[in-house]
């Protein structure tokens, strides 16, 4: 039975671990042998605040942080990982266009 929840499980962490991104398939996840389970307590704290007050950018930035690296990291607009780097969205839109305070995945362009 317990395996049977894990799967689900598995998969609502992913889809919580793509709400930062407007090119969620783009994205490069860390992943180890227990799943995205590493995401939980950036998602508790990502999900609390979403829910209860308006969400910051800072939060959202934390939180992509996480999921990509495993890790936190100092604040900012955005943040640079192995492979590429999360932006946010207007800096390649136009701003009417642009999804808040949504991240975009931009990859090395080396690579």
């Amino acid at each position: 039975m317990q395996l049977y929840n894990e799967w689900p499980h598995q998969i609502v962490l992913l889809r919580d671990a793509l709400v930062p991104f407007t090119n969620w398939q783009d994205v490069p996840f860390l992943i180890i042998p227990s799943g995205l389970r590493y995401t939980e307590p950036a998602r508790d704290a990502f999900l609390t605040e979403l829910v209860v007050r308006q969400i910051r950018h800072s939060s959202i930035v934390d939180f992509a942080r996480h999921v990509v690296t495993g890790t936190g990291g100092p604040r900012g607009h955005g943040f640079e990982a192995g492979g590429g780097a999360a932006l946010p969205t207007v800096l390649d839109q136009p701003p009417l266009a642009a999804t808040g305070h949504l991240l975009t995945w931009r990859p090395d362009p080396g690579r």
